[in-house]
């Protein structure tokens, strides 16, 4: 009878634990694991719809590609890129068809709207220009509502928070899940977690926390314990059941080249790997210019987004949004976007 009520209390526990540890693996699970968010002006991003065989490695581990708002609104569209010519692709559909979802970064709280009354019918906005051009938004990533509001708005934190809390509740009921951009080192951990609390605290809890790190400040300013940093957001956000995402990109705009862009953001995966493993969301994202082949490097401080020294014999694309390319993921002589993404995961495994 001893020996049976042993068993009976080990076979307990282990249930008891085990779903413990699936409640804890689920924050991290689901669909919503590898976001891909290209640059706003890549000359191939057309031809991801047009010629899906140039990513079919890379596609199948996605899943989830973010737009940013120049390329979703349906006003004074960009040159390139624009919602028509997504729509002319087929882009949303096809995304459907593959089983990726769709997310969008937009506004929030911003200093040309503090209250994110605005913010929210931009949003709203942009969501009916994605269901007109045959798609659906499932994710909305704030873009650093936190920041906004303290730097730019001067409110506190309480105050950016009652109004993000409305902004999220706006979108409550059937709308997209709405999570959170906020900036690292510049904000730190305790701010962060201070945030979170406040947005629970106004009954607004984010679906997800990205986080986007000044990868140059981490490099050069030795104060900041960064792998500290990342392990406690991690234990933080694992706690609050909240899933915490990292923003893989290079930490220097501009770039100069493919290459440059794939060395340094493969530099970042392996530090954060080290870190933590892989974060619940791994976030390929590019908002980074392309800078002059031959006047300058990333350290120049000549060489920054305002002035990345074009020459005529930089290529057209120069001082746009438009590194990396895109296509093909396969091609060892290609440091492509989505090459990169296969190559990241391998150590983010």
């Amino acid at each position: 009878m001893r020996c049976f009520v042993s068993i009976l209390a080990v076979l307990l526990l282990s249930a008891l634990f085990g779903s413990a540890a699936a409640g804890a693996q689920s924050v991290g699970s689901g669909r919503a694991s590898v976001w891909f968010a290209p640059d706003n002006d890549t000359e191939d991003l057309l031809d991801m719809f047009r010629k899906p065989d140039l990513w079919a490695s890379s596609r199948a581990l996605i899943n989830v590609f973010e737009f940013g708002p120049a390329q979703v609104r349906g006003q004074n569209q960009p040159a390139v890129n624009s919602l028509a010519a997504l729509q002319s692709v087929g882009a949303f559909q096809k995304l459907q068809s593959w089983g990726i979802d769709v997310a969008l970064e937009a506004p929030a709280v911003k200093e040309w709207d503090c209250t994110a009354v605005k913010a929210r019918e931009v949003t709203a906005s942009y969501i009916r220009s994605v269901a007109n051009a045959g798609g659906s938004v499932r994710y909305i990533a704030m873009d650093e509502p936190l920041a906004s509001g303290l730097s730019r708005c001067n409110l506190s934190m309480d105050d950016v928070a009652r109004e993000t809390a409305a902004y999220i509740r706006s979108f409550s009921g059937n709308g997209p899940q709405v999570g959170d951009i906020e900036a690292y080192p510049s904000r730190s951990v305790a701010d962060l977690e201070g945030w979170i609390k406040a947005l629970e605290n106004q009954g607004a809890k984010p679906a997800f926390f990205h986080l986007d790190a000044n990868i140059h400040r981490l490099d050069v300013d030795r104060r900041v314990d960064a792998t500290g940093d990342l392990r406690e957001l991690k234990r933080f956000f694992l706690a609050e059941q909240i899933p915490f995402g990292i923003i893989f990109w290079p930490g220097y705009n501009p770039v100069t080249s493919e290459q440059n862009y794939y060395e340094r953001t493969m530099s970042w995966v392996r530090r954060v790997e080290a870190a933590i493993g892989r974060p619940d969301h791994v976030i390929f994202q590019s908002w980074v210019v392309r800078g002059g082949q031959n006047t300058c490097s990333n350290t120049d401080p000549r060489c920054n987004m305002q002035n990345p020294m074009c020459t005529p014999s930089d290529p057209a694309s120069c001082g746009k949004k438009s590194v990396p390319v895109n296509l093909p993921d396969n091609d060892p002589g290609v440091f492509s976007h989505t090459r990169l993404i296969v190559d990241a995961l391998k150590i983010l495994r």
